[in-house]
């Protein structure tokens, strides 16, 4: 947005003339956003910046058109779990910062993340000293490099045991 301004000086009777002004852009940065998977869908993450009363989050599914998902309030959280989403699909997401009506920042650069599937267990194989157990890949682009692989014991909670780079673990 782009503002002049004149100032004109008032003493009792007296007014001065104009001082001439020059225009002053006003602007509002950009936010930054981030995206993580999380166990329940994808969380958005902003950053904050001067001024902004509000950000408006935008989504893009499989590289569609965008539109407004979510409006987050300076106030409270900058941030929440986009829970609209499935495995193996690609979706992007911008954020621009709202001061009021007609100040609003650009949008942010496009965040690419592909929600990742819960690995479905194939089977469990009993090997000498221990068994073996096999899962499906989840991510249709193959790009993951690891899996983590949690035990428990009876009515025990879960904990980490390893990890693999393969659709398998001995234990």
């Amino acid at each position: 947005v782009e503002y002049s301004y004149l100032i004109r000086a008032h003493y009792k009777t007296y007014t001065a003339g104009m001082a001439c002004g020059y225009p002053v852009s006003v602007f509002i940065a950009v936010p930054n956003i981030y995206v993580a998977n999380v166990s329940n869908g994808l969380q958005i993450s902003v950053s904050a910046v001067g001024g902004a009363n509000t950000y408006e989050i935008k989504k893009s599914t499989n590289n569609g058109a965008f539109s407004v998902i979510k409006t987050l309030d300076n106030k409270s959280s900058l941030s929440f779990v986009d829970t609209a989403v499935s495995g193996d699909v690609k979706y992007a997401y911008t954020v621009r910062a709202i001061a009021n009506a007609t100040l609003k920042s650009e949008e942010s650069t496009q965040v690419v993340a592909t929600r990742l599937a819960t690995p479905v267990l194939k089977s469990v194989e009993n090997i000498d000293n221990g068994v073996t157990v096999h899962w499906g890949q989840v991510s249709a682009d193959k790009l993951l490099t690891t899996y983590d692989v949690y035990r428990k014991t009876g009515s025990g909670a879960f904990a980490p045991i390893g990890s693999s780079t393969t659709l398998s673990y001995n234990d």
